[in-house]
């Protein structure tokens, strides 16, 4: 609010906006109204994150100055550095035509056993140069790879308790995200700091899957989209496969992972939509937004919670009365998202949203009336706590809350005139890097940020490079006194 009145309050004694004042404080409400509307907007549009297993991963060990072995143990991965010893373990990613700039990405690798007690500092390199392969050597790696010459990433390990190990790795992704081709690699190097642990990790060819090592990376919000329709799920319900069948509710949407021994326990959440029915275009994204109200039990954290479409489920069958017997089976599910939860979020109300843009796009393209989804705890882990989502009937809610799972389609945004006289003379257009106007061959004027700051200005041009302005709200003052607000 403070803000937002220093932005009009500049904007006027700088006779950026010259009506009188009766008119400007007309003028100031409906701006005041926009902006506060807009950071909604902004502030809604958080989509979550893609997982992606490693291609390669390895450790090689060095026994003494002069010998030499690659690792023959492919179930775990191990680092340290010990007098005439080091082993370094390498990983590798694809990710793919992956281009989004991220907001999180963590190599995730789960730590499970120690030689002696203490705690070790591991860094993380970039292999800047050179490849990686499974059945690397001492000779063979220093002859094939450089390394970055600082970390990308550290982390202190201590020797207990045992558990996940998450790198922030989100700079090196973002460089990577940014460099042209369809075939991205991630290529890491894990080396001890000191002398004083024997670290353990379990490795892709693990006898334990659900430890094996991955990566997440979380998108950034999309800061240039608007809502253009939200609609509350059409069924939803839970499975339960412990000592009944079934255990949905009309309240709540439960979801939890447990092992113990070779005893397992799921809980999986369903839900179904309608298929939008405006056809989606290049230009929407779609989401399905939920929202955590509290951990029912346990204490241990839900470390990951995936997102899956549910292929092939006939429309007469009703997600609600889904049993364990009748859930599809695995390979009619397809992985779209995960969420990390923390200790705060099993706590606290926490809204998830996830990207399911392509997937409903195809189902819409398929003529299918419905898109289904089951959200479930992989096997990462061995125990986690119990999870309560709000379901659509959670206390007669509103139909158009956000607690209750909904399907959002986000488009473009199309930049407003919020000056009255000119209201839909002339339109500001922006493509994204480019700012033009409707019915102007050659405009003048000046770009302010929601401080009141000039961040640019310009005569006498066709269009506006704004290419170099910051992710953010602005508005722009044309030479006949227009103003519009737009979003880069």
């Amino acid at each position: 609010m403070k803000h937002i009145s220093q932005a009009i309050n500049s904007l006027k004694q700088t006779k950026i906006i010259n009506i009188n004042l009766f008119k400007f404080t007309i003028m100031k409400q409906s701006i005041l109204k926009l902006l506060l509307s807009l950071l909604l907007i902004v502030a809604s549009v958080s989509l979550d994150a893609q997982r992606f297993f490693p291609s390669v991963d390895t450790y090689i060990e060095q026994t003494s100055p002069n010998t030499v072995e690659n690792t023959t143990n492919s179930g775990k991965l191990v680092v340290r550095k010990f007098t005439n010893s080091e082993r370094i373990t390498f990983l590798e990613f694809n990710v793919g035509s992956f281009n989004e700039q991220v907001s999180k990405a963590e190599l995730c690798l789960y730590f499970y056993a120690v030689t002696n007690s203490g705690t070790e500092t591991v860094d993380v390199y970039e292999v800047a140069s050179g490849s990686v392969t499974n059945d690397m050597t001492w000779n063979t790696m220093n002859g094939n790879y450089t390394l970055s010459a600082e970390p990308v990433a550290s982390l202190d390990i201590p020797s207990t308790p045992y558990g996940w190990c998450r790198f922030d790795i989100k700079n090196l992704v973002n460089t990577i995200a940014a460099t042209s081709g369809a075939d991205k690699k991630v290529k890491l190097a894990l080396k001890a700091r000191t002398t004083a642990l024997l670290l353990n990790f379990y490795s892709t060819e693990s006898a334990y899957p659900h430890y094996r090592p991955f990566l997440v990376m979380t998108p950034e919000a999309g800061l240039n989209l608007v809502e253009k329709s939200r609609t509350t799920a059409a069924q939803d319900g839970y499975v339960y496969n412990s000592t009944v069948d079934t255990k949905y509710d009309e309240q709540r949407l439960l979801i939890n992972y447990y092992k113990s021994g070779e005893i397992k326990q799921y809980r999986h959440v369903n839900l179904r939509f309608n298929v939008p029915a405006t056809t989606l275009t290049e230009t929407n994204r779609v989401t399905v937004k939920t929202k955590v109200y509290a951990a029912e039990s346990g204490t241990s954290v839900v470390y990951l919670v995936d997102l899956l479409g549910i292929n092939n489920l006939d429309d007469a069958e009703n997600v609600n009365n889904l049993t364990w017997n009748t859930m599809p089976t695995a390979e009619n599910y397809t992985y779209l998202r995960s969420h990390f939860f923390s200790m705060d979020e099993k706590t606290n109300e926490s809204n998830v949203e996830w990207d399911v843009t392509d997937y409903v796009k195809a189902q819409q393209v398929a003529g299918k009336t419905y898109a289904n989804f089951s959200l479930q705890v992989p096997e990462i882990g061995s125990t986690v706590g119990l999870l309560a989502f709000y379901a659509r009937n959670y206390l007669n809610a509103d139909p158009l809350t956000t607690n209750i799972p909904q399907l959002i389609v986000y488009g473009p945004d199309t930049s407003t005139n919020i000056n009255p006289a000119n209201q839909g003379k002339i339109k500001l257009v922006c493509d994204g890097n480019n700012l033009s106007v409707t019915n102007m061959d050659l405009i003048s004027g000046q770009i302010y940020n929601v401080q009141g700051a000039q961040v640019k200005a310009f005569n006498t041009v066709p269009s506006v490079d704004i290419s170099s302005l910051s992710k953010g709200i602005y508005m722009v003052k044309l030479e006949d006194n227009s103003v519009f607000k737009f979003i880069r």
